[in-house]
C-alpha cells in the first residue's frame, strides 16, 4: 500500500512539474482568442441591453419599481460586486490587451 502512495506522488509532482512550463501560445492563437473574447463581450452587453429594455418599463408600473432601483444601485456600489466582475474579466496573462471590460451603468 505504501507502494502506491509513493507511486500515486511521483506521478503527480510529475505532472505538477511539467504543468509549471508552459510554452507560449502561437500568435494567430492569441489573436483569435482576442476576436472571440470581444465577440463575446459585444454579445453580452447586447443581451444587457435588450434586458434592460424589456424590463425597465415594467419597473416603472410596479410598485417595487424604486426598491429595485435602489437595490440596483447598492449592488453596483458594493466593492465585493466590482473584485468579482475584475476577477471574471482578467485577461490572461500571455495577452497584451490590458483593457478589462466594466459593468455597464443601470438606469431603469
Amino acid at each position: 500500500m505504501k507502494g502506491k502512495l509513493v507511486i500515486a506522488v511521483i506521478l503527480a509532482l510529475q505532472v505538477s512539474a511539467s504543468l509549471c512550463d508552459l510554452p507560449e501560445p502561437e500568435k494567430e492563437l492569441v489573436e483569435k482568442y482576442d476576436q472571440l473574447k470581444q465577440a463575446f463581450y459585444k454579445r453580452l452587453l447586447g443581451v444587457y441591453g435588450k434586458a434592460k429594455d424589456a424590463v425597465g418599463p415594467l419597473t416603472e408600473t410596479m410598485p417595487q419599481g424604486q426598491f429595485i432601483k435602489d437595490y440596483i444601485d447598492e449592488l453596483q456600489g458594493k466593492p465585493q460586486l466590482q473584485s468579482a466582475v475584475k476577477i471574471a474579466t482578467l485577461p490572461p496573462t500571455y495577452t497584451s490587451s490590458p483593457s478589462t471590460p466594466t459593468l455597464p451603468s443601470i438606469s431603469l
